[in-house]
């Protein structure tokens, strides 16, 4: 749990920063390349690749923050700070170059990290990106991070491809975090197979820490 809520905190900063798309515009973020025209003035456009700070330094207009805004929008905020010296701007915002998606793997998982994605990515794909699961299927529980929102998943459903919903789409910056059961430490010494420490899950009982041992010699 110590290392999700560390790995939460990380990526919620960069995960904000970028802004939702559940409205469905594509939102500007760092190494996107956009191109700036305003009509009939050359000196006041070009092209810009938005830094990791995602702030330009647009002539005339000063430094402007870019990241989590739509084109639409950046060209409105533009056409507003040219309107202090120009009569009727005639401003457009295109995207020339889009960046590289990435959504996060942490957890039970080959090789956890960071993996690119795509409008199309689905969670069983994110997790075959990452070398598949680690560890008993059965005991792995699944949750996927969106920026404020924790959304548990039905792992098994998912391998198994049930349903759409089962798997859903993977979003920028989403954290996909696979988790093995919390297993504690006891010790088995006496009349049993393999007496010394075993692990077991929180909540086993007797019968459990017993058989893991190999059970007992003589009843």
């Amino acid at each position: 749990m110590r290392l999700f809520a560390m790995s939460l905190l990380l990526l919620l900063g960069a995960v904000l920063a970028l802004g939702a798309e559940g409205d469905g515009e594509y939102r500007l973020g760092p190494q996107d390349r956009i191109t700036i025209t305003v009509l009939k003035h050359s000196e006041l456009s070009g092209t810009y690749t938005i830094p990791p700070d995602g702030v330009i330094d647009v002539p005339r207009a000063g430094r402007l923050m870019v990241t989590g805004q739509t084109a639409r929008e950046l060209a409105a905020l533009l056409t507003e700070k040219f309107l202090e010296f120009l009569k009727d701007p005639d401003v457009a915002v295109t995207l020339s170059e889009a960046r590289v998606k990435h959504a996060f793997v942490l957890g039970a998982v080959a090789k956890p990290g960071q993996y690119p994605v795509t409008a199309q990515t689905r969670v069983t794909e994110l997790l075959a990106a990452a070398g598949d699961l680690v560890g008993e299927r059965a005991e792995l529980r699944a949750r996927l991070v969106r920026g404020k929102a924790i959304i548990p998943l039905d792992l098994p459903a998912a391998l198994a491809g049930k349903t759409p919903e089962a798997n859903p789409l993977v979003q920028e910056g989403d954290l996909l975090w696979i988790e093995t059961p919390e297993r504690m430490t006891v010790v088995v010494s006496g009349q049993v197979k393999t007496p010394g420490a075993i692990k077991l899950k929180q909540g086993a009982t007797l019968v459990d820490a017993l058989a893991a041992a190999g059970d007992v010699l003589e009843r």
